[in-house]
């Protein structure tokens, strides 16, 4: 038998060891990239609210932060620009900006595109209803030709919810209730029918009864996947009245009894869905009222034609009646939903998702404890600044917002992007559901209006993908019913997906955007024939040399050796003079080195 050299030995040990963090993605941490600004967001007032959307269509989201009875204010995002949120809403003296804010008490907001023209709109609730027009990224009060300024006028209204549940390609509206905190009387359920973008209250007929309760997170969505949009009002000061899961048959929307549904929630402060166990259904987290006597967390899953409450015995099974915000969201992009319960007091609860069913709450861990004592009435995974993995941002009672980064791991992840095509479905692609398979990791997610209260939704499908290095295939589902698909779709990239004409990679990182640091990414694709890209990121001016070994170490290509600016970078390998098998390519800078593996098939 041949004897494998001391050296070579040698080298292929200090390969695996390097390759260890690409098989174990260490856990991410959240940081504070700028404590005491926020990157430039201050806005204070109100009770609870964000909505993030990309109204000026530049590719990044932008966030809208209500303010209740104080201004509230649009913030552009410039982050891969200038590292700042800019403020664009209009200032009261100068009368600079793109978006006033009427007088009012503004809570509930949720970004859409209510007339189809591709821009999206800006839809609130403010002592009544209002709506702005967005016309390439300036905004017009449209609330009296749209009919909406005689609806629950002066009342304080809590959260609305965007969604097309009569299939006719335009987003409707629904909202139920007023502040009964405030010693406010339970007010009707409101559907508001949109026909182009003049919006009609059709609750008689689509209910046909009165449903009086105040609901802060209402959520049109698809709970029985019969492509057709249903309404959960959960309620939390409503005397005599559960949380509400209305079926949507045809058009007409269904009371379902606790008894039919197996939900079993008498109250709600806030409620949120997403489809936990990746079995491409919509599961439900329920936090009770304070001032009920439902009991604890209430983890509902989705078995098809009922739900079962499977938090008792686990970490969920808390008194978590403290929390006012909820969202789900892969933030170590393992390819599970993670649970983020915004707690008023104590630490925050981030609940990993492991995967088998548990939970583990690993807020303290992850460096959210930060927000400690900030009242987080709403909170959000969002990826602010496009590096594939989700931020967290959160808005409290009084007091300066926060914003926290994620510096990430090695596990992969792919962005959605749907766009309706204006006429059979909504522009925004709201109330679309997207299913991605990679291997043996089949992912489900629901596309929401973003915005309202509590909970906040996501414009845009993120999915991680842990150690998946491609995807076999991405599903769209569009709020008509209509199915496309594509296949071989890259990793660690945004997409845009057009309906009727397919998905295209697109480039969401600017040349000049900020990099966090060094970076060398998994190649795609992987295995390949005989071409391939390697991409990695030089946050500083740096001397590079990127070469490719064979697994006795010995060198076989230089692909580059040249000092670079500061950038993001794609580079070529063709394979077409190697053999198949499995090579390594190694990045090296006077302050980095990392190496990975690739596999070239003929």
């Amino acid at each position: 038998m041949k004897r494998t050299t001391s050296t070579s030995l040698i080298f292929i040990v200090l390969l695996l060891l390097l390759l260890i963090p690409s098989i174990l993605p260490a856990q991410v941490t959240f940081e504070q990239p700028d404590p005491d600004n926020n990157l430039g967001i201050t806005a204070i007032g109100g009770l609870m609210g964000c909505a993030w959307g990309d109204y000026d269509n530049d590719g990044d989201l932008d966030l809208f932060v209500p303010c209740g009875t104080d201004p509230s204010v649009l913030y552009r995002n410039d982050v891969n620009e200038s590292s700042q949120f800019t403020k664009v809403s209009k200032d009261a003296e100068t009368d600079e900006g793109i978006l006033y804010d009427p007088e009012g008490n503004t809570q509930g907001i949720i970004w859409g595109d209510f007339d189809n023209d591709g821009d999206l709109d800006l839809f609130m609730t403010n002592s009544g209803v209002a709506l702005f027009r967005n016309d390439d990224s300036v905004f017009t009060d449209i609330s009296e030709a749209a009919g909406l300024t005689t609806i629950e006028a002066e009342q304080v209204l809590w959260q609305v919810t965007a969604g097309d549940y009569d299939k006719d390609g335009d987003l409707d509206i629904a909202f139920a209730g007023s502040d009964q905190g405030a010693g406010g009387a339970a007010l009707p359920t409101h559907i508001l029918n949109n026909d182009n973008c003049v919006f009609t209250d059709v609750k008689d007929n689509v209910i046909g009864f009165d449903l009086n309760l105040e609901s802060w997170c209402p959520y049109w969505l698809d709970v029985d996947n019969d492509d057709d949009l249903d309404l959960w009002l959960s309620t939390i000061r409503t005397s005599g009245e559960p949380c509400a899961l209305l079926l949507n048959d045809q058009g007409e929307l269904n009371f379902t009894s606790s008894d039919q549904t197996g939900i079993t929630a008498n109250s709600a402060i806030t409620s949120g869905w997403g489809d936990f166990d990746n079995d491409c259904d919509l599961d439900l987290i329920v936090i009770p009222y304070s001032g009920d006597t439902d009991g604890n967390c209430k983890l509902f899953r989705n078995d098809g034609s009922t739900f079962t409450n499977i938090a008792p015995g686990t970490v969920l099974d808390l008194d978590f009646s403290d929390a006012r915000g909820v969202c789900w969201g892969d933030y170590d992009n393992d390819g599970h939903l993670d649970l983020w319960i915004g707690r008023r007091s104590g630490g925050q609860s981030i609940f990993h998702n492991n995967g088998d069913g548990t939970f583990t709450d690993e807020g303290a861990q992850i460096g959210l404890d930060a927000m400690t004592g900030r009242d987080p009435r709403s909170v959000v995974f969002v990826d602010y600044d496009n590096d594939g993995f989700l931020d967290a941002f959160g808005k409290g009672q009084g007091g300066l917002p926060w914003l926290f980064h994620n510096e990430g791991n090695t596990n992969h992840w792919i962005v959605i992007k749907p766009k309706g095509d204006g006429v059979t479905d909504n522009t925004a692609g709201i109330g679309a559901r997207v299913k991605l398979v990679a291997g043996s990791l089949t992912q489900f997610r629901y596309i929401e209006g973003s915005g309202s209260g509590c909970a906040s939704g996501h414009l845009w499908a993120h999915f991680g993908l842990g150690t998946a290095t491609s995807v076999d295939s991405v599903i769209v589902i569009w709020p008509s019913g209509t199915r496309e698909f594509s296949t071989g779709v890259a990793v660690d990239q945004y997409h845009l997906f057009v309906e009727g004409k397919g998905i295209t990679a697109i480039d969401n990182t600017p040349a000049n955007s900020i990099l966090k640091g060094f970076a060398l990414y998994q190649n795609y694709p992987n295995p390949f024939n005989p071409v391939t890209t390697i991409s990695f990121d030089l946050p500083v001016r740096s001397q590079v040399r990127l070469s490719l070994v064979n697994m006795l170490g010995q060198e076989l290509k230089v692909l580059t050796n040249a000092t670079c600016e500061a950038g993001h970078y794609q580079i070529q390998l063709d394979g077409s003079d190697l053999a198949a098998g499995l090579y390594f390519y190694k990045l090296e800078t006077p302050n980095f080195s990392e190496v990975r593996k690739l596999v070239l098939l003929k």
